[in-house]
């Protein structure tokens, strides 16, 4: 009987670390590139495009995901047992002219079809959300 409550228990502290495999190449059609996904775990993972190469510290922990001139964007990236999560709150210095979301919370996963999944809910500087944005990238490998 003890025995079975070792596992059941080790059962239920491996699932609390579970998360999803992102592993992969994945083609964006309107784009016509390729987003390249390594995954360390469920600690990190590191994302290369034609705009470069991006490690994502899987700690919840806010860091600088890019600065240019007076605007700083920073991320605190998580995963869930089907998720990452990324959420960015952006710095515009002081100079938001556009009036352009200050937070967004984007989330991937992978659908049945092995593909990878976006989900991008921005939020305005009052708390408000704007409309939710998807967008499916096709596994290439």
């Amino acid at each position: 009987m003890k025995i079975f409550f070792v596992i059941l228990a080790l059962s239920f502290s491996f699932s609390a670390f579970a998360c999803p495999q992102l592993d992969g190449i994945f083609s964006d059609s309107d784009s016509e590139s390729n987003r390249t996904i390594v995954q360390s775990g469920c600690t990190s993972s590191t994302w290369t495009d034609a705009d470069g190469t991006t490690t994502l510290i899987a700690d919840n922990v806010e860091r600088v995901l890019q600065a240019e001139g007076s605007m700083t964007a920073y991320a605190k990236v998580s995963f869930t047992n089907d998720d990452l999560i990324i959420d960015i709150r952006m710095d515009y210095g002081g100079n938001n002219q556009y009036d352009l979301p200050v937070r967004w919370i984007t989330s991937y996963r992978i659908d049945k079809f092995n593909n990878l999944v976006e989900k991008i809910q921005p939020f305005e500087a009052d708390g408000s959300e704007g409309s939710t944005d998807y967008q499916t990238y096709r596994r290439v490998k």
